[in-house]
């Protein structure tokens, strides 16, 4: 499947599924000057995961905004990926499962994640900077 084919929804879907599993995506302003993260960037990040997991589609994704242990400006966006079962809305639903009800118990696995942010060694370099500054005023 294309990974612009894989489709996300906030809500519930109107095709019956079956649950993969949990998937976190992150996108992060890595300095003051950066733009925001927006929500595409957060997308973006879904449906690649979701595609590595083989998922249909994302489901019931929130989205949160606010900072980070890296970031003043962080996205994060969360969801179920979820395999479509049948051909869609075409198909009835069955008896014993409504519409959009998962056709088995979701299994607690640890969510799959995907961060964009790649500041860490600029942080790590920054701090041995402050250390070799501080060991200069100190030792002179």
């Amino acid at each position: 499947m294309r990974i612009d084919a894989i489709e996300l929804h906030v809500g519930e879907p109107d095709f019956p599924y079956e649950p993969i599993r949990q998937l976190e995506a992150k996108s992060e302003a890595r300095t003051a000057f950066s733009s925001p993260p927006t929500h595409d960037a957060v997308n973006a990040q879904l449906r690649d995961l979701a595609a590595r997991a083989n998922a249909d589609a994302v489901i019931r994704i929130e989205y949160n905004k606010g900072i980070s242990m890296t970031s003043w400006n962080s996205l994060k966006g969360k969801g179920l990926a979820v395999r479509r079962l049948g051909n869609g809305p075409a198909d009835p639903p069955s008896p014993a499962r409504g519409l959009g009800q998962p056709a088995a118990r979701h299994t607690n696995v640890e969510p799959l994640k995907s961060s964009d942010n790649n500041s860490m060694p600029i942080i790590i370099l920054g701090i041995i900077g402050a250390l070799i500054f501080l060991v200069a005023v100190f030792t002179s």
